[in-house]
């Protein structure tokens, strides 16, 4: 390596790894090792690369002859629906066989296996799909599998699924126009154009002004209750999704078709 002819400048850091500075003083005998960091400067110097250094893990075989590695993608169909009113169970069905991840020559899940999972109720204003969590998984001969909470997503690879909203601006709609009819009753009740002072006013004026402020007050309250509708998403059966396997899983065996 003509390091001194090129006037390159390397560092790469050693990790206070025994074999690693035995490795580079044996390539590179003549090039100084400033405490873990192993230089080679050029004859006209120049500034350094960015430091290249080792990651502190190593790969890791695989330990089981039949495994689902984390990414996987499971495809299935949807049996029950989803409203976003209320939190629930959902269930769905692989549509496809899935093999093992090393030599995809074994089925590990077949089609058919049910999933059971839940999803989240929580909707914000704009929110067009719903968090879908899946736990379960129960195959066709009856044995089940937990499969540690992985992430539902659409076909895409996207999180969540997509449904049809309904935003409840009708609800709104009429909230408001209630809310405008206490307002105009608030004004016929009690005149806010009339003026004078408070030690003038009768007591029909008093008791005038105290109903229209409690109109106006239940006005008020009626459209924040409107305002604070989440939308509701609504998935219908049938609809494709699929599973993100989120750690590795291990089958004894793989599936007997």
């Amino acid at each position: 390596m003509a390091a001194e002819a090129t006037g390159m400048r390397i560092i790469a850091m050693c990790e206070k790894d025994a074999f690693c500075r035995s490795v580079l003083r044996k390539h590179w005998p003549d090039v100084p090792i400033y405490g873990d960091i192993f230089a080679l400067s050029g004859a006209n110097g120049g500034a350094s690369l960015t430091p290249q250094g080792y990651s502190a893990s190593v790969p890791f075989p695989q330990q089981f002859p039949y495994e689902l590695k984390a990414g996987t993608l499971i495809s299935g169909i949807l049996i029950t629906g989803i409203n976003s009113d209320l939190p629930g169970n959902v269930t769905a069905q692989v549509s496809e066989n899935v093999w093992d991840t090393a030599t995809g020559k074994f089925v590990l899940i077949p089609k058919g296996t049910r999933i059971m999972g839940i999803y989240d109720s929580r909707v914000t204003f704009g929110q067009r799909r719903v968090l879908l969590v899946w736990n379960r998984l129960i195959f066709p001969n009856g044995t089940t599998m937990d499969i540690a909470g992985s992430p539902g997503i659409d076909q895409a690879g996207y999180s969540g699924l997509s449904g049809k909203v309904n935003e409840h601006w009708g609800t709104m709609l009429k909230s408001a126009l209630l809310a405008s009819v206490f307002v105009a009753g608030a004004e016929i009740v009690y005149d806010s154009d009339s003026s004078g002072s408070s030690e003038n006013k009768s007591p029909g004026d008093v008791a005038a002004e105290s109903a229209a402020g409690a109109i106006l007050d239940m006005g008020t309250k009626l459209m924040k209750r409107a305002a604070d509708i989440q939308p509701t998403i609504t998935i219908c059966p049938g609809k494709k999704m699929g599973i993100f396997v989120q750690r590795d899983v291990i089958f004894p065996y793989p599936y007997a078709l």
